[in-house]
This record gives C-alpha cells, structure tokens and sequence, in this order.
C-alpha cells in the first residue's frame, strides 16, 4: 500500500512542482507500455480547505495520501496529488479516516481521466459539532461496573449463577460477573470490542456470546456464537478455547444443512455434558473428551415433531434436558416447555397460550422457572413448573414505562431460592423472592417518564416529531405519553395536551404529527389522520380526516401541509386538503417523475422529496424537478425557510440550500455519539428542526441542540 506523507508548508507552487515531475503541464510522467513506447500519465488530485486537525487521510483504491501540519500552523487551502493515471483510467477519491474533531466530505472525486491532469477535486473540512441536552434525559444504557443500580449493562443476554450465589451474564462482547450483594464487575472481554482473544480478563474478546454455563469448580463455558466456538472463563477472568473435534462438527453440521454449529441456548448437565442449540431445534452435545454429537432434533422424532423453536435450555444433572419454544402446530404454535427425557420420549410440560416464553432455568429442587411474555403486551410473568408438569405459581413484573412491547428474558435461580431475570426493556436485572414483589436488583436506565419541569428535570418517554413557533417554542410529540410538549427556549417544558383516556407506560403509543400554524396556534395530526387544533387552555378541536403524522408540518408559504400518496395543503377556509401533486404509479413515467414519497420536507418555495434514493424538488404548484442527487434512505425535516436537515443511521447533516442540494456541500453536524449513552446503542434521530442557527433533535426521551 502506497502512503505519502505531505505537510502543511506545501503551498500553490507545489503543483508545478509536480507538473515538472510529470514531464510538464501537457504531457504528464512517462510509463511503458506493452510496444516499449511510452504513455502520459496525469495528476489526480485538488484542494482541501477547512481542515482544522489531522491527520487527514485520502485514497484511491489502494493509494493513501496523509495530510499532517507542521509548525507553523493550518494553511487554508493546499493542492495534494492522490495518484498519477493514464488517461482513461477511472478514479475515486474517499476520505479514508477523519481527522479527530473534524468531518471532511469530498466533492468531485469520482471519474475518469481525461489527457489532462485532474485538479478539481475539492475536499470540504469543517469542525464536528457537539450536541448540548435542551430538556429531558437518555436512559443510561452502558457497561458501567458498579453497586447495585450505580452499575449499567448495554445489552445482557443468557445468566447462570454458581453454587456461592454469583450470577454471571453474558453481555453484548463481554462475561459480567454479579455478586449475592449486587456489586457488578466486568470478568472478560469487552462491551464494544467484538474479537476471538484467548487472555484474560479486559484482554480477552469474544463476539456476541449467546449461552452461559458453570460447574463446580466455578468454571464458566460461553457458547460463543459469534466466533461459532466454546470459551472456558476462570474465577480469575483467564479465557481459554475449549477443545472440540472440528471434522466431527463438521460432518455434523453437513448432515443437517447448517454451516454454524452454535445458534443460542446452552446447556450442562452433572457429568460436564455441554449442550448447544444448532439451527432452530436442533440440540447436539459437547462431551467432556471433545466428542460432538446430535442429541435431538432428527427428522420424524417425536422432539422434532414436537418444538420449531428453541428459546431457553437447560439440564437435569442425570442428563435430561427441558427445553422451552415455540411449538408445533399440535399445541397451535404457541410457546411451551418440553421435556427430553434420556430415552427420547418427550412430555410437554406447561403450553402459554398467545404468549412468548424466552428464558428456562432449574432451581435447586429440580422445579423449573419461565418467562413469559404475553402477546397483546398486558402482562411480563415468571411461572413456576413442576418438573413433572403442573403450575407451582406464577410472579408478575411490571411493565416497563413508555416500552410495552419489550420482554423479560434470561433467568436463573440462586442458590438461596431468589428468582433473578434480565428486565430487555430496561437492560436491568431483576430479582423476586418468596417474601415480596420483583425488584431492580443491578443497573438503572430508568429515565422515562411524564414530567414537566426545566431542562434535564422534564422527562419524557418517547419523542417523535418536533415543530417550532415563530418565538422559538419547540412543540414535541411524545407518542409514549400519548401527548404533546412544549419546550421553550430556555428549555421549560409544559404538556400541551394529552390524547383522552390515554395511560402512559401502559396505552399503547401513539404516533403524532405536530406543526405550529402561521398563527401560533398547535395542531396535531393523530395516528388515524384527525386533524386537531389545540387551544392555549389544552382542549382540542377536530378540524377534519385525512392527514399523515409521519409527513406533517407547516410549509414555505405558511399553509400545513401532509403528505400520503399526495402532497396535501389545508385550506382552512373549506376545511380540506388540496393536492398539490401525487404519486406516479405508471411504470413507464419519466425520470423526473415522482413515483414514491419516501421523506418530504419544505423548503423556501417548495418541497424537497426522497423519491428511493433520489432527492426531487417540488414547486408550490406542484412541478417535480429531478435534482440529479442520491443520498440513500435519509429522513429529511425542514422550517420552510430552505435549509433542511437529513438524517441517516449515522450522520445527521445540513443541506443549507434545500431547493440545490446537488450544487452545495453537506455539513456534518453530529455524529450518533450522544452524551450519557454508548455510540452502538444510541437510536437514530426520530425528527429535527431547525432554530435559528441551531438544529433540534429528538432523541428517545431527550430533546438536543447543535449549534451551527
């Protein structure tokens, strides 16, 4: 690989320089070709300005061009020359790695050499903006080690627990250890770091473990699903890779169709019999000598006539092994728990009618524990069952606040009795004894909530769609809450109003459209299209049907405007949407056509359009202009006033002039890296606006400025 380091005291005359070297302006450096004669090659590069850290890295296929600073300082603009081609010969300039604090974009970089040299390139830097919390708060997703609801977990999975009453969990790239106190500590690997190291301790690295198990001694197995492998972990955080005989797995996994043995749950049994799911319903053995072999799921068994699915495993020291998952159709695909008894023979123990059962676990007694989670979203419960069949009792967990469809799924039991369950909608561990009601055991993102107040006093739930009013007032949707905030400038925030009859954390969320009106006044479109005007005093008025809340907002002109098939206008003197311009369905339309209405945003004197990938503009009368512009599947939102703000999974940017974005740069205004919550976890951008000279976000249950 090619790497050429250039500084910053390169100046203009450094491309004459350069053109020298090539053999002058015209004609290019000389290379052989196949008859000895020689051929011009041609410099390929442009400028860069703006940037403002380094290094800064370019390339072109393989070519690297670094750009790093001397001591005297930033020069403003600087020629580079990426490569020399022939003519004819395609290139593509990317910026290969950002410079710290700095986001730069490159402008001209793809096409194909002409018999001249290449100087138009232009690669735009500008400093990466920080995002400032206005009012409300992130759930504290993380890894943090800590006591009780001080720690934090990002995204924990299957638990076990040992014969002292340590809980151990898997937990997104990593093993966590839980002590009988509830103190939290990282015993291998790494949250963010995915990898396959066998070492110890923060060293180590694993990649998206599934299944935990331990034995006697206090030996943990991992069934490493992402690295398809089993790891040993040590009390004292050692990880090793557990020795298997490969070309039996592999003859293994060719016999069923499957090309990873390791697929979720995992199992032990009293002899050090491990036992993985492979495919959906599969279950194959890991004995103490290496040996792999398939325990259950052959074709025409009554075990494989019998579960679809498996979702939790676990053992009987005598080697008999229960399973819970989806059923066949005999028990109408619901969730169940099987047991496999040693001679094959299969008995269904427990059926949860229209019900999700995700976590299995053996207490002490022999007596098995299952979450289940019910599928219309009105109950979370762990029910105790018999070995032998038969409900011993059942505990109840709330639901989570504002998150009704989110699940309650590993599960194990102490030694002491205690029931321990991973809370997925919160990322907590909860615990339930025989003396009283489920509890947070370790971790803490509870943050949601209905709370008006100042700035990171106000809690919200579930943040939607945001407007702003001509003083600077933001109105926000928080479909979680089934209502509508205000936030002021300063960051107060007041509710608005709220859907009747609606109750938070329980009813499910509603889907808003919000808009300020040229006067002021709130409107709100519902998730089944009302149009309502919302009063100073919070009572609602039903102006008429028809609205979309996911295209909704005040447009250049003033007028509100919605979009679903159609982009729509209310025309407040008839009560009505009129149309301005619709979808083109007909497969031979032209180009410029619009044929789908992915995202809309207004813009001084129109509407810009994704049309796919496509950006299109719309005019006040509704004239559709291809912009000749792809920017994949981003969100946009608009003030009317031209500028509008994209949003991607990880980019939110500025197109400052929404009506020409082909013919500006784009600016890269934030990043997913949101203060309080880890990159991987945070959740895109759900709208923004903008105010003044500062763009709005809505995020989860927060509210965020970045100033321009």
């Amino acid at each position: 690989m090619a790497l050429r380091k250039w500084r910053a005291f390169i100046v203009a005359g450094v491309w004459a320089l350069g053109l020298a070297a090539c053999g002058g302006g015209s004609g290019g450096s000389d290379g052989a070709t196949a008859s000895g004669r020689s051929a011009p090659t041609y410099a390929v590069g442009g400028t860069v300005a703006g940037l403002s850290a380094g290094p800064l890295v370019l390339s072109n296929g393989i070519d690297r061009f670094e750009l790093t600073f001397d001591d005297e300082g930033v020069v403003k603009d600087r020629p580079f020359v990426v490569a020399h081609l022939p003519a004819g010969a395609g290139y593509d300039v990317q910026v290969a790695q950002q410079p710290a604090g700095v986001s730069c974009t490159v402008a001209g970089g793809q096409g194909e050499v002409p018999e001249a040299e290449v100087r138009d390139i232009q690669v735009i830097c500008v400093k990466r903006k920080e995002l400032s919390l206005l009012a409300g708060a992130l759930p504290q997703y993380g890894a943090q080690d800590g006591h009780g609801l001080e720690a934090g977990f990002a995204s924990p999975g299957a638990m076990t627990s040992d014969a002292q009453g340590n809980l151990y969990l898997v937990d997104a790239n990593a093993v966590r250890k839980v002590t009988p106190s509830g103190v939290v500590i990282t015993l291998a690997g790494v949250i963010d770091a995915p990898g396959r190291v066998d070492a110890s301790g923060a060293q180590a690295r694993f990649s998206a473990p599934s299944g935990i198990v331990a034995d006697p001694s206090g030996r943990l197995f991992v069934a490493d699903l992402g690295n398809d492998a089993v790891r040993s972990v040590a009390p004292n955080g050692d990880v090793a890779t557990v020795g298997v005989q490969r070309e039996q797995v592999a003859a293994l996994l060719a016999s069923l169709g499957q090309t990873k043995w390791i697929n979720g749950a995992m199992a032990r049994d009293g002899a050090g019999r491990l036992y993985f799911q492979t495919g959906d319903a599969w279950i194959t053995m890991l004995a103490p000598d290496g040996g792999v072999t398939l325990r259950a799921g052959t074709s025409g068994t009554a075990f494989a006539n019998t579960v679809l699915r498996i979702s939790g495993l676990t053992a009987a020291s005598d080697g008999t092994l229960y399973v819970v998952g989806r059923l066949s159709a005999t028990y109408a695909n619901n969730y169940g728990v099987v047991r496999l008894n040693r001679d094959d023979t299969v008995q269904v123990l427990r059926v949860f009618n229209d019900s999700r059962a995700l976590g299995l676990a053996m207490g002490p007694d022999g007596s098995l524990w299952a979450t289940v989670n019910q599928n219309q979203r009105t109950s979370r419960t762990v029910e105790h069952v018999a070995a032998q069949g038969g409900l011993m009792g059942r505990t109840a967990f709330p639901l989570p606040y504002g998150r009704v469809g989110n699940d309650l799924g590993a599960v194990t039991v102490a030694p002491d009795g205690r029931v321990f369950v991973i809370d997925r909608a919160q990322n907590t561990l909860m615990v339930s004894g025989a003396s009283g009601e489920p509890a947070t055991f370790a971790g803490n993102v509870a943050r949601l909530g209905m709370v008006d107040g100042q700035g990171s006093e106000a809690r919200f739930a579930s943040l939607g769609a945001v407007a702003r009013d001509s003083l600077g007032n933001l109105l926000v949707a928080d479909g979680a809450n089934g209502a509508v905030r205000r936030v002021s400038a300063t960051g107060a925030v007041t509710t608005v109003w709220q859907a009747p009859g609606f109750l938070p954390g329980l009813s499910t969320p509603k889907a808003f459209g919000v808009a300020f009106g040229a006067d002021d006044r709130a409107y709100v479109c519902t998730d089944d299209g009302l149009l309502l005007r919302i009063d100073a005093a919070g009572r609602a008025t039903t102006l008429t049907k028809g609205c979309s809340p996911r295209f909704f907002f005040l447009d250049g002109a003033g007028q509100l405007t919605t979009a679903n098939g159609c982009i729509q206008r209310y025309v407040e003197a008839e009560n009505r949407w009129a149309s301005v311009t619709c979808v083109n369905t007909d497969p031979a339309a032209a180009s410029w056509a619009l044929t789908a209405i992915d995202a809309v945003a207004p813009t001084a004197r129109g509407y810009l359009v994704r049309d796919g990938v496509r950006l299109k503009w719309v005019d006040a009368v509704g004239h559709v202009f291809d912009l000749s512009t792809e920017m994949g599947e981003v969100d946009l939102f608009g003030d009317g006033r031209g500028s509008v703000v994209a949003v991607s999974d990880t980019r939110v940017m500025l197109l400052p002039d929404g009506e020409r974005p082909a013919a500006v740069r784009l600016l890269d205004v934030a990043t997913r890296t949101l203060p309080g919550a880890l990159p991987t976890y945070v959740e895109r951008p759900a709208a923004a606006t903008l105010l003044d000279k500062r763009v709005v976000l809505t995020v989860g249950s927060a509210v965020y400025l970045v100033d321009l």
